[in-house]
């Protein structure tokens, strides 16, 4: 049975269409396997708002109907490396009054997922995109500082750089195990000639 949130996924989902999917399209339209993986992205997108919090549904509605929202010059960014501004996660809860007398309207963490041991291209080498750098808390406290932030009118800013996965993720680990739709994920070079050309 069709469900009032469910149609309310599919009137967005059409309203988004050509920007979700023509870029797509247009860079992987030929490949063999695109309506397949097209597909699944549908899948996983319908399954994600079914169990996307409510109060985050409502302002999933609120930016659609003003497009601009984040465009506005009442808007505010702080960016900020969280061991250096507030140690923790946790710490940033201490600091929401002084982002709010500041007008802050989003704030901005540079890359808190968790990254790869050692050298990590400054924490931009992704080891795991579904959890935070340990060194900073747990996705629990990711979670309250986001819900913390939306209760003082403030948006929350992730990078997710797909392009910095690191050599220990479990997508990279297959790909070098052979797994060809892994592989896929990746350009793989026989020996080092060429990416050293771009060193």
């Amino acid at each position: 049975m069709t469900t009032h949130d469910d149609q309310l996924f599919e009137l967005r989902l059409e309203r988004s269409r050509r920007d979700l999917f023509d870029m797509l399209e247009a860079l992987y339209g030929r490949h063999p396997d695109y309506s397949n993986v097209r597909g699944r992205l549908e899948t996983a997108m319908r399954e994600a708002w079914r169990t996307r919090p409510t109060d985050l549904k409502w302002l999933d509605m609120k930016r659609d109907l003003e497009p601009d929202w984040f465009q506005r010059p009442d808007m505010v960014g702080y960016v900020f490396y969280i061991d250096r501004f507030a140690d923790t996660l946790k710490g940033v809860l201490g600091t929401l009054d002084y982002l709010e007398d500041l007008g802050v309207s989003y704030v901005h963490f540079m890359p808190c997922l968790k990254p790869r041991p050692g050298d990590s291209d400054g924490g931009y080498s992704i080891m795991d995109y579904r959890a935070v750098n340990p060194a900073f808390g747990s996705m629990t406290d990711f979670e309250e500082v986001a819900k913390a932030l939306r209760a003082r009118g403030m948006s929350l800013c992730i990078d997710l750089v797909l392009n910095h996965t690191a050599r220990e993720h479990d997508w990279a680990a297959a790909a070098r195990d052979g797994d060809v739709e892994k592989q896929a994920y990746f350009h793989i070079f026989d020996d080092r000639t060429l990416p050293d050309q771009y060193e």
